[in-house]
């Protein structure tokens, strides 16, 4: 029995793993009135570029699901 993911879904859940991340980091930084706003900035540019690199990606089993 082979254990080992499928290569697309590992990447497809990095970039998830990431772009969740990002959010909660965004989010604390957001909240702290000490936090420069050239942070939150950058921290918010990230967060959208993850999230557009997730949805670029699309999760395999639902791009399996959509070829039935």
């Amino acid at each position: 029995m082979n254990n080992t993911l499928n290569p697309e879904f590992l990447a497809w859940r990095e970039a998830h793993i990431r772009w969740r991340a990002l959010m909660v980091k965004y989010r604390r930084l957001c909240r702290r009135p000490d936090v420069p706003v050239t942070t939150i900035v950058a921290c918010m540019t990230a967060t959208e570029q993850a999230k557009s690199a997730c949805q670029r990606l699309k999760r395999p089993q639902a791009a399996a699901k959509e070829a039935r």
